[in-house]
């Protein structure tokens, strides 16, 4: 058992900073994948019943992550299904994000209030990524900045880490509208503040916010994980 003297690991550090930038209300819980089927109600296992083992133990570790953060929040155990696209369809009352790597996952969950348009949550490995991608993901300028600032060799990581702040704004959006956003919608400066990077709404993203209303995003690297959290709120309760 650890010392209670213990200090805490400066990833644990880290990851505390990164939830006391959070609003009030907001929870984000990361844990290992393992398989944690037989902690799901029998709907959920259903749910994965005929997917390989590595996806039954993603999914697993996700789900019980949410039960976790909605048990918190005051919400009683119920299935959590998913929509088509396999996005959690979360209990009225609920806003929410998961996301899940081959090792690792995280779950981003509030209460919903009406300043409260959205939450994103990615979480990715360090892995190789080819060349070729590099302009799906990037925008020209956000390209021109990572060749000006970074040796070449920094780049593949450069690009994943904005490919997982673009993924978690895209959760972000889901209920004011992502379907047809593209990693063009946006750019992102990651390399004036790596923990708080700057969001710059382009036109196809702009048009879908309220006014002055841009995502917030957090992000960590840490142990060869990317984390990237974006959160959307109003300045002012939106009205029908």
């Amino acid at each position: 058992m650890p010392s209670p003297n213990a200090k805490p690991k400066p990833v644990e550090k880290d990851l505390e900073l990164l939830r006391s930038r959070l609003p009030d209300g907001v929870i984000l819980e990361i844990g290992v994948v393992h398989n944690a089927m037989q902690k799901l109600c029998p709907e959920e296992q259903a749910m994965v019943a005929q997917a390989v083992a590595s996806r039954r133990f993603e999914f697993s570790t996700a789900r019980v992550l949410a039960h976790k953060v909605m048990l918190q929040l005051g919400h009683i155990e119920a299935p959590l299904f998913a929509h088509q696209d396999r996005s959690p369809a979360w209990p009225e009352g609920i806003v929410g994000s998961l996301s899940h790597s081959r090792k690792h996952c995280a779950a981003l969950i509030a209460n919903q209030h009406p300043q409260l348009l959205g939450l994103g949550v990615d979480i990715e490995d360090l892995r190789p990524l080819k060349p070729n991608l590099f302009d799906q993901i990037l925008t020209p300028v956000e390209l021109d900045m990572m060749q000006a600032a970074l040796p070449e060799k920094q780049h593949a990581t450069h690009v994943l880490t904005i490919f997982g702040i673009k993924e978690a704004i895209f959760k972000a959006m889901l209920l004011l509208g992502n379907h047809g956003l593209g990693f063009h919608a946006m750019e992102i400066d990651v390399l004036s503040d790596p923990s708080q990077p700057k969001v710059k709404a382009l036109a196809d993203l702009q048009q879908r916010l309220p006014l002055g209303c841009l995502p917030q995003v957090h992000h960590l690297k840490r142990n060869q994980v990317l984390l990237s959290v974006a959160v959307l709120e109003a300045t002012k309760p939106i009205t029908s």
